[in-house]
């Protein structure tokens, strides 16, 4: 079975950035989600904001807006995709 969480709404106040603080965050879910045996991570964000460099950086794959994932074939042999809406990238690990 593939199990999955998304990450959602992990953000750091403007003055804190550039402290790594984020990446210990996305760190801790990694960990504790590896720990708990899950096979994907996966989470969007708002293009506008270009943060696909910062994820890749955190081991995270990026997919263009549009594109998705096939995670069903993995879990029923039939197709069932993951992916952003308009407006948002997709990323997971």
């Amino acid at each position: 079975m593939l199990t999955y969480a998304k990450i959602k709404a992990v953000a750091v106040a403007e003055y804190a950035r550039r402290h790594g603080i984020g990446a210990a965050l996305l760190a801790q879910c990694v960990q504790v989600y590896g720990q708990l045996d899950y096979k994907l991570l996966f989470g969007e964000f708002d293009t506008e904001r270009d943060l696909g460099p910062y994820y890749t950086r955190q081991g995270f794959s990026v997919l263009r807006p549009g594109h998705s994932i096939d995670v069903g074939t993995l879990l029923t042999g039939s197709p069932l995709h993951l992916g952003a809406g308009p407006g948002l990238a997709f990323i997971h690990r």
